[in-house]
């Protein structure tokens, strides 16, 4: 029997979980209770249970700790978490140790019953100790699934399928599938999860609850086939008429259960687009494209469900937006680097979207795209060169994650002006480059008979060019600056040396002691005399 523990800070949640579930009958083995981590630890070493329920939120040493040091002791404890609170980033970070499942408070006698059979399988099947009869059973159901999943990718990818679209006993003869003569609805899922740096476990661990549950939860259809893809969850249904009529309940109920992940990763959205109904799979293309097009509407509508049949042409295109004077004004922002006239012009084009009769999601991506063209076009134009080499295409990929009209300009902006500050910054670097050189160079050899041919030579300027780019990066010409370079170090040779002062004139570069003294008092306020008397 599989020994299971359970840990919470409160003797009468565990009591109820001991009585919700008859554990003798699933073959599991109660070894007792702990109400705090330390305690479950010296459980976990003294007694090595296989399956662990534990709160997430514990005073002194909580579920996090027992997690991170019982696996450390034993790999193969299975755990599930436990929480009545909204503790985000403990529960996150459960879900990254590899937790198998977590429950809310209350416990649900059917939620904690499904979980404790997925982990006494999962145990089984790691410890081998299926019966050849159980485990090709799971291998044909496993293959089955494989198979559906397979069909339904190789449909969004490829739109194409072998057998007679309209015959669904040719599909299930050739997939495995249980499609009956009726409709197929395509449904596309998309969780958007508040906060650009969440890890992208937490999105896997999401996505696989959607797929897995709107499965569950949409079983009253003939067939429903769901696969994770990049950051949805597409699911194809088939079903009768009838079916079809209880489609808009489940999946109220389907939602409820998904948001309850708020209480365990935190604040997100979970947006459901539907394509129209069609008759047989030959239809799979307008499916999808009638998916995305209902999903890019939560930009508009603020809607959770997005149904593609509600959704009205807009009443004028992207280019009557994005016009001749607005593409004007963007080149002249940019090539002007005037961050504060972009966001002006900007904000305008936000209201005029805004303001359009019958907006839709799709309008608003194709103005989107419209500006990321218009940006190549203007890197490419005035040879702005953008170190992050995925900027575009990330650019279009965020897009997908935004939720309002707002969101999408605003970010978009940030973006660009973010990049341009990193290439203005690179570029005058690297435009001060020779001039550092140069500054080198003199710093040196001060003491030698130095030109601006010279020194124009060594870095690559022609005499007059380096002579004007130099005033504007030091802020003075270029007889003044080495001047006071050797008025600098012989103010150190004075103090530190007993030298004369005509040997000190000739060795930091003056050949005229007179002028020496001259520049060194104009500097200083002092004649070298004074200044090694006061000084030294």
């Amino acid at each position: 029997m599989l020994k299971v523990l359970i840990v919470d800070d409160e003797i009468k949640v565990c009591r109820l979980i001991q009585c919700l579930v008859d554990w003798e009958a699933l073959g599991l083995e109660l070894i007792g209770f702990a109400q705090d981590g330390l305690t479950a630890l010296d459980y976990v070493k003294q007694y090595s249970p296989d399956i662990v329920i534990t709160d997430i939120r514990m005073p002194n040493y909580d579920g996090l700790d027992l997690i991170k040091n019982s696996l450390e002791i034993n790999k193969n404890i299975h755990f599930i978490i436990i929480s009545g609170y909204s503790q985000f980033d403990y529960a996150q970070k459960a879900i990254k140790f590899g937790v198998d499942d977590y429950l809310l408070k209350p416990v649900k006698k059917k939620e904690l019953l499904q979980t404790l059979q997925k982990l006494i399988t999962k145990h089984q099947v790691l410890k081998d100790n299926l019966s050849e009869k159980e485990e090709i059973k799971k291998q044909l159901t496993f293959t089955e699934k494989k198979l559906k999943r397979n069909f339904l990718s190789e449909l969004l990818e490829k739109s194409t399928i072998t057998a007679d679209s309209s015959n669904p006993d040719e599909i299930n003869k050739h997939y495995h599938c249980n499609f009956v003569r009726g409709n197929i609805q395509l449904l596309l899922i998309q969780p958007v999860i508040k906060g650009s740096n969440t890890d992208s476990r937490v999105y896997e661990f999401v996505l696989s609850k959607i797929r897995d549950t709107v499965a569950e939860d949409l079983s009253l259809f003939s067939e429903v086939i769901s696969i994770v893809r990049s950051d949805y969850v597409y699911c194809l249904i088939n079903g009768t008429n009838e079916e079809f009529s209880r489609l808009r309940k489940q999946l109220k109920k389907f939602r409820t259960t998904i948001l309850e992940l708020k209480d365990v990763i935190g604040d997100f959205r979970l947006f459901i687009a539907l394509s129209s109904e069609k008759s047989d799979l030959s239809g799979i293309n307008d499916c999808k494209r009638e998916v995305r097009i209902a999903n890019l509407n939560k930009l508009i509508s603020g809607a959770d469900l997005l149904e593609y049949t509600n959704i009205k042409p807009a009443a004028v295109r992207s280019e009557q937006i994005v016009d001749g004077k607005f593409r004007k004004e963007f080149l002249f922002n940019i090539e002007t680097l005037n961050h504060i006239q972009q966001k002006i012009l900007f904000d305008k084009l936000k209201s005029d979207i805004k303001s359009v009769s019958n907006l839709t999601g799709q309008l608003v991506f194709d103005v989107y795209k419209e500006l990321i063209d218009l940006f190549k076009f203007s890197i490419r134009t005035y040879g702005i060169i953008i170190k992050n080499e995925n900027l575009l295409e990330t650019l279009m990929y965020d897009f997908f994650m935004y939720c309002s009209v707002d969101e999408v300009f605003d970010n978009l902006l940030q973006r660009i002006d973010e990049s341009l500050d990193t290439w203005t910054a690179e570029k005058k670097l690297e435009n001060s480059k020779p001039i550092r050189l140069a500054k080198q160079f003199i710093n040196e050899n001060y003491n030698q008979a130095l030109t601006l041919e010279i020194i124009g030579d060594k870095i690559g300027f022609n005499p007059t060019y380096f002579s004007s780019v130099f005033k504007k990066e030091t802020g003075m010409n270029f007889v003044d600056y080495i001047t006071e370079i050797r008025v600098q170090n012989a103010k150190q040779i004075l103090v530190d040396t007993d030298k004369s002062i005509i040997d000190i004139s000739t060795q930091v570069g003056f050949n005229d002691i007179k002028y020496f003294t001259k520049k060194f008092k104009k500097s200083t306020g002092l004649s070298p005399t004074e200044y090694r008397k006061l000084y030294s």
